[in-house]
């Protein structure tokens, strides 16, 4: 794509052909993420003041998660989240619990059928160790589609 504009040189109007400036932002948009990212249904339990959410992931990463919520949470709220991630260890499947603090960054919905809204959660407050469950977990997941 080529933009045209018109300037003026010596009193007489030239029209030149520009290139368009490659948009650095555009290709770092591809793909933003720092983590890799899966879409697995991971029990959840949310915090928020005085009320607890039980729901399921609907895809989630080292950083945060992606999840469906039956109320409306503003954006910025701090949660308190419980994750059971099922790692499988010698060929058995033992449940490792993960907590730690996030922020919820985007709401989206309602959505109509059972009222429901999805939210994206950044984890803001979480140990390294229980980072490393999750990245382990993501990591299992990842190699099993190679």
């Amino acid at each position: 794509m080529l933009s045209i504009f018109a300037t003026k040189d010596a009193g007489k109007q030239k029209i030149k052909k520009k290139k368009p400036r490659q948009n650095k932002t555009m290709e770092l948009n591809q793909e933003r993420r720092s983590y890799p990212r899966i879409e697995k249904d991971i029990p959840l339990k949310i915090r928020s003041g005085e009320y607890d959410i039980v729901t399921k992931t609907k895809n989630i990463c080292s950083a945060g998660a992606y999840c469906s919520v039956s109320r409306y949470l503003e954006p910025l709220t701090k949660l308190k989240i419980v994750l059971l991630l099922p790692l499988q260890k010698d060929k058995k499947i033992i449940t490792k619990k993960v907590e730690c603090e996030g922020v919820v960054v985007r709401v989206e919905g309602p959505f109509p059928g059972p009222k429901h809204y999805d939210i994206a959660i950044f984890f803001s407050d979480i140990n390294k160790s229980e980072i490393k469950k999750i990245s382990e977990y993501v990591d299992g997941h990842l190699e099993k589609k190679d």
